[in-house]
């Protein structure tokens, strides 16, 4: 009994006459795999506390206060960019408008220091706290 003509043998004749096993290309293989990490779900804030999260980002970005960073002072338009691109590195750690504080806004994951906001007439303050402060602020007037 030949081989094709057996019951359980999956298969397809080539033109030469011999039966090859169908096989997924790999081709195929791999991309079907790239689709799934392109398309894999990302965490970040619930769509609810969206808005406080971009409430945060234009505080710092409109202050008039300085924005220390590894000793290094810097306005609120350079600490809004780095802020945004922490926050959008660290996206599929942040689960909460919380988290995006401490993720993004507290201090630097290379060196340790923590960041500092320096206004006008007032004692420089951890940046972490000045956003959380605000945000209670945000919270009590919705």
């Amino acid at each position: 009994m030949r081989s094709e003509d057996r019951p359980g043998r999956p298969g397809r004749y080539e033109g030469n006459g011999m039966k090859t096993p169908n096989r997924i290309p790999l081709s195929m293989l791999i991309l079907f795999v790239f689709a799934l990490f392109v398309n894999a779900p990302r965490a970040d804030v619930p769509p609810a506390q969206k808005p406080e999260v971009e409430y945060l980002l234009g505080l710092v970005k409109d202050s008039p206060c300085k924005f220390e960073r590894n000793g290094k002072l810097y306005d609120g338009g350079k600490a809004y960019g780095h802020i945004r691109k922490k926050y959008d590195h660290f996206r599929d750690e942040i689960t909460s408008t919380e988290t995006f504080i401490e993720y993004a806004a507290t201090k630097s994951m290379i060196s340790g220091n923590y960041y500092y906001i320096v206004c006008p007439g007032a004692e420089p303050e951890k940046t972490a706290d000045w956003l959380l402060k605000e945000l209670a602020k945000y919270r009590q007037t919705r």
